[in-house]
C-alpha cells in the first residue's frame, strides 16, 4: 500500500529498498523464522527502510511478533506465506493490520469462535439487565424464582455484570449458590457465556455481533409498558432501533405486560408478519417482586445500601426518565442538580415528607463510578425491591407507575417540559388519560400533597381502572407461568398474543442513499408495491449524513425498516481469505478459499433464518452484500452456473413481475 500511493522518484527508491529487504530475509525464511533471528530481522528492517516508508514499521512489528509464537508449527506455516501469490500476501498484510488496530475485531473474532466450536450446556441459564447494569426486572425476577424453586435445581445460573467491584454486594449475596456465577460484560467469559448457554434472558437487546445459536432459547423480557413513543415511532428511531429489531427477530419468546404491549411490539417493531416466535402475555415477572417484600425489609435493604431513610416521616419516590438532550456525564450532572432543587423545595414544603430518588438507567450508566448522594437509589437495586417502601409516586413519562398501581397508592406527575416533550418525542397517550393529576408546575405538585387524601379520592376510579388494564394477573405467580412456558414447553391455558402470516415478504437490502438516482430508482420500486399485500424489509447501512438520516424516516410506516451494522464477525484467516475474494475477484484457485461459513454466518445474523417469497439485492453494492442475499435466497456459490450479478438480476426481474 505505501508503494503504490508514493510519488514515481519514492517508488524507484522502494523498489530497490524492496530488493535489499528480500535478499535479507531469504536467509531466515530457510530457517523457519527461528524466534532467534525474528527479533533481529524486525530491526534491521526498520533501518533498511526509513522515513517516510510507514509501511515498513507494519512488516517490522509483524515479524517481531512472529518471534514471540512458541509452536515451531505455526512459525513454519507463517514463513510459508512467502511463497504464496502476491494477492495473498498482501490481504493476510491488511488483515493483520485491521486486527491489530481495532479491538472490537478481536472482541468479534473471539465471540465467533466460540459460536463455532463451543456445545451448548443444556442447563445454563444467561441474564442480562440494561448492558450488565446489575440484577433487575424481569430477567431479575424469574431467576429468583427458577433458583428458589425445587423443580429448576438443576440450572446453572450466570449474570452478566459491568462492574464487579459495583456489585461486590451482590456477589457475595449469591457465594453461596454454587450454580451461581458472574460474568464481566464484554470480556472473554461474556462472549464463551453467549455461545454456551442454553436459554438466553435479555430485557434490552444483546449486542450486534451476536448470532443466535441452533438449539439456544432466547427470551426478551423488555422493560415496561411504555407512555413515551419509543423505537421507530421516535424522531430517529428507525435508526437507532435497528438492533432492537434484530435482536426481536430472533427470540423464541417475547415477554408483554398486556395486550397494548403485544401491538408495539407487532406493529411498532414490525414483527407482524415475519416473527415466527411466541409473544407471551401472562404480566411482567418483576411484578411479583412487589410481594416478596413488605415496606420495612424494603427500607431495612435501602439502608445497607446507604440510602439514608428518615424515621416517622412518609416517602415520596421520584422516579423521572430519560431526556435525550441531557446526555453524557455534563447533561446527567445538571439533571441531578435539577432533581435536588425538587427534592428540597418538597421537603420545605411539607416537612413530614422525604423524598428518595430513582434515576433512569442512562443517567446512572454517565455517572458511573461517582458516589451518589444518599437520598439517590442505587443503580444496583431493583426499582421494584423499591417501590413497597414508597407512600407516594412522583413520576413524569416513566413507566414505572405502571407497577406501582398494583398497591392503589396516590401517584403525582411532575412534567416540566409537557408541550415540547409531546411535540418532540410524543406519547402513546394523552395526560389526562394518567391515574394521577399532572402539572408542569411544582408549586402545583406541592399543592396536591398537602391534601393528598382528597386527591386521592378523585383519582380512586382512574387508579383502579388502569390497575386492571396493566396488573389484571395473578401477581406472585407471573415468574412460574412464564418459566413452565418457556422451560416446559406448557402453552394450553396460557396468553399467547396471535400472529398473522398473510402477506408475501420481501427483503430489499441496498447500500447507502447517496445520489438522487438510485434513491429515486428505489423510491419507484417501492411505490410500485401493494402494502397490504407485501410485508417489505428494507435493509440499509447505517447512515453517514443527515440527508440520509432523514430520508430513512421518510419511508412508509408499514416498511420494515432495519438499520445495519455490517461489520462481518470473522477470525483473522477467514478475513484474510474474505479480502482475497472481495479484492480480486470470486474465481480460479480463490473460489476454493471461498469462505463460505462467514456469510452464512453474516445471513443469519442480519436475517437469522427467515425464509422472504423475494429476496434482492438493490442497486450499487459490493461483494459481501450481495453474497448474504444470495444466501438468504438459498443459491449454491460452489454451483457451476453460480453468477452473483446475474442471479441477483433475475430475483430483481421476478420481483417487478409480481408486483406489475
Amino acid at each position: 500500500q505505501g508503494y503504490c500511493s508514493a510519488p514515481k522518484q519514492e517508488r524507484v527508491n522502494a523498489k530497490e529498498k524492496l530488493r535489499e529487504v528480500s535478499r535479507f530475509l531469504r536467509p531466515y525464511i530457510k530457517s523457519g523464522f527461528s524466534p532467534e533471528t525474528l527479533g533481529q530481522a524486525g530491526r534491521m528492517i526498520v533501518k533498511l527502510i526509513p522515513y517516510p516508508y510507514f509501511w515498513s514499521y507494519d512488516l517490522a512489528w509483524m515479524i517481531q511478533r512472529l518471534s514471540k509464537i512458541k509452536k515451531s508449527s505455526i512459525r513454519k506455516s507463517l514463513s510459508n506465506w512467502w511463497q504464496r501469490p502476491k494477492q495473498l500476501w498482501v490481504s493476510g498484510c491488511n488483515a493483520s493490520k485491521h486486527f491489530i488496530k481495532n479491538g472490537w475485531a478481536r472482541r468479534n473474532a473471539r465471540y465467533i469462535k466460540g459460536y463455532r466450536t463451543l456445545a451448548i450446556k443444556e442447563n445454563l441459564i444467561l441474564y442480562e439487565s440494561f448492558w450488565g447494569r446489575g440484577a433487575m426486572c424481569n430477567p431479575y425476577a424469574l431467576f429468583e424464582f427458577l433458583l428458589h424453586d425445587p423443580a429448576y435445581a438443576g440450572f446453572e445460573h450466570i449474570w452478566v455484570l459491568d462492574s464487579f467491584k459495583e456489585y461486590s454486594d451482590m456477589i457475595e449475596r449469591y457465594r453461596k449458590y454454587s450454580n451461581v456465577r458472574f460474568v464481566h460484560y464484554m470480556q472473554r467469559d461474556y462472549l464463551k457465556a453467549l455461545s454456551e448457554a442454553k436459554y438466553l434472558f435479555n430485557n434490552t437487546a444483546f449486542p450486534k455481533f451476536y448470532i443466535k445459536r441452533e438449539g439456544q432459547v432466547y427470551i426478551n423480557t423488555w422493560h415496561g409498558i411504555p407512555l413515551k413513543k419509543l423505537g421507530p415511532d421516535m424522531p430517529d428511531g428507525r435508526i437507532e432501533s435497528g438492533n432492537a429489531i434484530r435482536n426481536f427477530l430472533q427470540t423464541d419468546y417475547i415477554i408483554s405486560a398486556n395486550p397494548f404491549l403485544s401491538q408495539i411490539y407487532k406493529n411498532t417493531y414490525s414483527l407482524e408478519h415475519l416473527y415466527k416466535g411466541k409473544i407471551v402475555e401472562e404480566g411482567y415477572p418483576r411484578l411479583d417482586t412487589l410481594v416478596r417484600y413488605d415496606k420495612e425489609e424494603c427500607a431495612e435493604k435501602l439502608r445497607r445500601m446507604g440510602v439514608t431513610i428518615l424515621e416517622k416521616k412518609k416517602i415520596i419516590l421520584y422516579a423521572p426518565t430519560w431526556r435525550e438532550e441531557k446526555k453524557g456525564k455534563k447533561g446527567s450532572n445538571s439533571i441531578l442538580e435539577e432533581y435536588k432543587s425538587v427534592k428540597t423545595k418538597i421537603e420545605t414544603a411539607c416537612p413530614e415528607y422525604q423524598v428518595l430518588i430513582k434515576v433512569h438507567q442512562y443517567v446512572y450508566q454517565a455517572l458511573k463510578g461517582k458516589q451518589y448522594p444518599a437520598y439517590i437509589i442505587p443503580a444496583t437495586i431493583d426499582a421494584n425491591e423499591v417501590l413497597p417502601v414508597a407512600d407516594i409516586l412522583l413520576g413524569d413519562y416513566s413507566s414505572i407507575y405502571f407497577d406501582y398501581l398494583y398497591f392503589e397508592r396516590p401517584i403525582l406527575f411532575y412534567i416540566p417540559d409537557i408541550a415540547r416533550y409531546s411535540d418532540h418525542r410524543g406519547l402513546y397517550m394523552p395526560i389526562d388519560s394518567l391515574p394521577g393529576p399532572a402539572s408542569e408546575d411544582l408549586n402545583e405538585v406541592i399543592h396536591w400533597l398537602l391534601d393528598i387524601d382528597n386527591v386521592t379520592m378523585q383519582y380512586k376510579e382512574k387508579i383502579l381502572a388502569t390497575k386492571k388494564w396493566c396488573c389484571d394477573y395473578e401477581v406472585g405467580a407471573i415468574a412460574k407461568h412464564v418459566s413452565e412456558i418457556i422451560l416446559e414447553g406448557k402453552v394450553k391455558g396460557y396468553a399467547l398474543a396471535e400472529m398473522t402470516h398473510a402477506k408475501k415478504t420481501v427483503l430489499l437490502q441496498t447500500n447507502a442513499l447517496k445520489d438522487e438516482s438510485s434513491i429515486f430508482a428505489l423510491n419507484c420500486l417501492l411505490d410500485k408495491m401493494n402494502l397490504d399485500q407485501y410485508d417489505v424489509t428494507l435493509a440499509l447501512p447505517m447512515p453517514t449524513t443527515w440527508k440520509e438520516r432523514e430520508l430513512y424516516e421518510l419511508f412508509d410506516r408499514r416498511i420494515r425498516v432495519i438499520v445495519q451494522n455490517r461489520y462481518i464477525s470473522v477470525t483473522w484467516w477467514d478475513d484474510v481469505k474474505n479480502r482475497l475474494v472481495c479484492t480480486n475477484g470470486f474465481s480460479g484457485w480463490r473460489k476454493k478459499h471461498f469462505p463460505i461459513q462467514i456469510y452464512q454466518e453474516e445471513a443469519r445474523k442480519r436475517y437469522f433464518d427467515y425464509h422472504f417469497d423475494f429476496a434482492v439485492h438493490f442497486g450499487n453494492g459490493n461483494f459481501t452484500d450481495r453474497m448474504v442475499v444470495a444466501l438468504v435466497r438459498g443459491e449454491n456459490p460452489y454451483a457451476q452456473d453460480f453468477n452473483l450479478l446475474e442471479q441477483n438480476s433475475q430475483a430483481l426481474k421476478a420481483l417487478l413481475k409480481e408486483i406489475d
